[in-house]
């Protein structure tokens, strides 16, 4: 049975700076919620569409290793669904 995850934003983990703009890819936070609740998740993207696209399409075995961001004021936004 396929788990539907719904994928609702992403952005850079950190503040751009010079370093990090010349390297190929960065750390970035996804939101997103599925039959679980809310969640948040790091992974490394080159841009904030690419990370959405890399974990809305991702197989769910691959998805459940991602490591979790634990940040109660982003999961609260998630929950109350004003996260961006």
């Amino acid at each position: 049975m396929k788990t539907l995850r719904t994928v609702t934003s992403a952005r850079t983990a950190q503040r751009n700076t010079p370093e990090t703009d010349e390297m190929p890819e960065v750390p970035h936070l996804v939101t997103g919620h599925d039959a679980s609740g809310p969640w948040v998740v790091r992974i490394m993207a080159e841009a904030p569409d690419t990370a959405l696209d890399i974990v809305s399409t991702m197989p769910e075995e691959d998805f459940k290793l991602l490591p979790r961001v634990e940040d109660p004021d982003v999961t609260r936004l998630l929950a109350a669904g004003r996260a961006s």
